[in-house]
């Protein structure tokens, strides 16, 4: 069974032929049973964002926004005890609610330009991210699940600083190259894992009040080229380097999933890719 709720709201204004406002706003509310008998997820999340779209008059567009987005997910996980027949019963093993907020910019300028006889569309910006969030668990014996064993309260912050630019140049009419690179750096600080034996209160071995603070950075360029060779029909290929940072719950806090328990890592660093694609576009 499951029920959900969404809510999207919108809003456009233009202040002048130059100026355009806009907010963003949005609920969303899902409720899922997971196949046991008491065993749920629920989600909520709310999100908001405004900003403005300004035309200069050299041309140029410049784009500013503000977005904040706070969501708190429940989970609680039911096992079936080895000593009962198959699906005659389950227990509670895990409780948990995992609260998160974010607040975020973005400032972006474009234009077109007219450089060495080529044609560009140049865009460049900068954009921010703080994500603040918990996992507040309790684990419980699996032979009743009834009784609660260990409560964790693990998470941290991340911040996120982002630099990037783009050339887009029309070489011929048939031909148009790409140019982009983007510029990252990061950090995670206010860690812990708080973890107590509920039957006594005292600190398990895993109790760590506060965790190292760790930051990184990474470039990700690009590259991208577009022949048209018909009308209809365009070949293109682009070569790229990307990351993605890890995320508060691979850092500090450990998930299970059936009877694979994985671990979190607070030495994690970000992973990489370097690719290359190619195609055919036809309309």
């Amino acid at each position: 069974a499951a029920g959900c709720k969404v809510i999207d709201l919108s809003a456009d204004y233009r202040l002048s032929d130059r100026v355009n406002l806009f907010f963003r706003a949005g609920y969303f509310d899902e409720k899922r049973n997971n196949g046991k008998i008491g065993e749920l997820n629920d989600t909520t999340w709310t999100a908001a964002q405004g900003g403005a779209r300004m035309q200069l008059r050299d041309g140029s567009t410049v784009q500013a926004r503000v977005f904040y987005d706070h969501e708190d997910f429940h989970q609680n996980n039911f096992a079936v005890p080895a000593s009962t027949p198959p699906r005659s019963a389950s227990n509670l093993t895990l409780d948990k609610i995992v609260p998160s907020r974010g607040i975020g910019s973005l400032v972006q300028w474009s234009r077109v330009l007219s450089l060495g006889g080529y044609a560009h569309v140049v865009t460049a910006g900068t954009d921010f991210r703080r994500i603040v969030g918990d996992s507040d668990e309790r684990t419980f014996a699996l032979a009743t699940g009834l009784r609660p064993l260990i409560h964790r309260v693990a998470g941290g912050r991340q911040r996120f600083t982002g630099l990037f630019g783009q050339d887009i140049v029309q070489l011929t009419p048939r031909w148009q190259v790409t140019l982009a690179a983007r510029l990252d750096s990061w950090r995670n600080y206010g860690a812990h894992n708080l973890e107590t034996t509920l039957a006594t209160g005292l600190p398990t071995a895993a109790h760590r009040e506060t965790l190292p603070d760790k930051s990184d950075t990474a470039v990700s360029p690009r590259a991208a080229v577009l022949y048209r060779a018909h009308d209809k029909v365009s070949l293109w290929g682009s070569v790229s380097r990307g990351f993605r940072a890890p995320t508060l719950k691979e850092l500090y806090s450990p998930f299970r999933v059936g009877a694979v328990l994985t671990q979190s890592n607070e030495a994690l660093g970000p992973e990489s890719l370097t690719g290359g694609e190619m195609g055919v576009s036809a309309a």
